[in-house]
């Protein structure tokens, strides 16, 4: 698992690594979910007078927790930025369009302007 969350954070972003990360947490989720089911059957062999026993099985849940709590605001990190990008390529996209739209209407525009210029040249000559 310290491995693929690694290779998703250094992954360049985009909507595969987003769909790989929102995997891992399925899967991170799924095996936290288990992990508590085998403990807690840990736990109910353990008598309620072995308490040190009872506190260090606590303290592994603990950690437990803590760890997969950590992961999973990693894989969510990854997610949003993933997210992001996508949001950032797509507004790049849409904005490059509408640059060559604006550009092709600017050379329409310069190109019916030096046609009447040319017409009235044309015009002041015949006056002439």
């Amino acid at each position: 698992m310290g491995n693929r969350l690694r290779d998703l954070e250094y992954a360049p972003t985009g909507p595969a690594v987003r769909d790989s990360a929102q995997q891992t947490i399925a899967k991170l989720e799924a095996l936290d979910k288990e992990f508590k089911s085998l403990h807690f059957k840990v736990i109910d062999l353990i008598n309620e007078e072995e308490t040190v026993e009872l506190e260090r099985e606590q303290e592994i849940l603990d950690k437990h927790d803590d760890d997969v709590a950590s992961i999973t605001s990693r894989l969510q990190q990854i997610i949003a930025k993933s997210d992001s990008h996508t949001d950032v390529t797509g507004t790049l996209k849409l904005l490059s369009r509408k640059l060559s739209r604006l550009e092709r209407s600017l050379n329409a525009t310069e190109e019916a302007l030096a046609a009447v210029e040319d017409d009235d040249d044309d015009q002041e000559a015949i006056i002439k």
